[in-house]
């Protein structure tokens, strides 16, 4: 419920909370449940002070920074700017204000409509805002920058300009299922893959861009950067920089990996004739 006293509907799904409350204590899970009304109902500003703890925690003397610990090692909430966060809540918050003010604006229109005696009475009116949609959803920007920014942990981006909005417009639909759920599982999944982070010897860090250049994105969603991919994709490096030091030193080698032999070639390490010769 918001200051005004507007009713605001948030999406609650139960299986969801019992399955992942399943590895909290008892206490935990309680304290949980209450912040999360509790987020809802303060409209995301639950402090992270004593009294909000001992109100969260009340009826049972629960040990708080035990609490505490428990819910946030295990990703059930995060502390900003002095308030107690959870990404759903989040999420769910943003739908329903978005949801809620695209109702009102329509009951606004309609009942203008009906009270200046317009013949366009009875059509659905429009809101007030520029439809970015891929399947009649509105593209909300600012979530999807947010939640970039939230979940993967470097290349933050601080703007939404039309290259990007137009990129993301572009895959919205076909890769994420036109749904912010199915982003937050695409950024999630690359999150989880550190050599994208910098633990590639290189120190190179992928961005927003090239994450959604449908070639990258294709490797990502299909493993290609999987520690198993990236490990074998290193030892065939190494074995390739192994023939070629043979190949410098004049030496001959009679078992060879004949895509090897083709990047020699394409690199210019052996000739035409050298190769004919394989």
């Amino acid at each position: 419920m918001s200051d005004d006293k507007k009713m605001v509907f948030f999406k609650w799904w139960p299986d969801d909370v019992l399955n992942g409350c399943a590895l909290l204590t008892w206490q935990s899970e309680l304290t949980y449940r209450r912040i999360i009304d509790n987020i809802y109902i303060s409209d995301n500003f639950l402090y992270d002070d004593e009294i909000t703890w001992q109100v969260l925690t009340s009826k049972f003397n629960g040990n708080v920074e035990q609490i505490k610990d428990e819910l946030t090692k295990k990703k059930k909430i995060y502390i900003e700017d002095g308030l107690i966060k959870n990404k759903s809540c989040n999420k769910y918050l943003s739908e329903a204000k978005l949801n809620n003010k695209s109702a009102s604006d329509k009951g606004k229109k309609g009942a203008d409509a009906r009270w200046n005696g317009s013949s366009n009475a009875q059509a659905m009116p429009t809101t007030n805002y520029k439809p970015l949609t891929t399947n009649q959803l509105t593209i909300n920007y600012n979530n999807i920058k947010d939640i970039w920014n939230r979940i993967i942990p470097t290349a933050h981006i601080t703007q939404m300009n039309d290259t990007r909005k137009n990129l993301f417009k572009s895959r919205y639909k076909h890769y994420f299922k036109g749904t912010e759920e199915g982003w937050i599982e695409f950024c999630t999944k690359i999150s989880e893959i550190k050599f994208l982070w910098g633990n590639n010897g290189k120190s190179w860090k992928a961005d927003f861009n090239w994450a959604l250049n449908e070639n990258n994105l294709l490797k990502i969603i299909e493993g290609k950067y999987t520690p198993d991919a990236v490990a074998e994709k290193v030892t065939a490096q190494r074995a390739y920089k192994d023939y070629v030091s043979f190949v410098k030193r004049g030496q001959h080698i009679t078992v060879i990996d004949d895509g090897m032999v083709k990047d020699m070639l394409k690199d210019n390490l052996i000739t035409k004739e050298e190769f004919d010769r394989w």
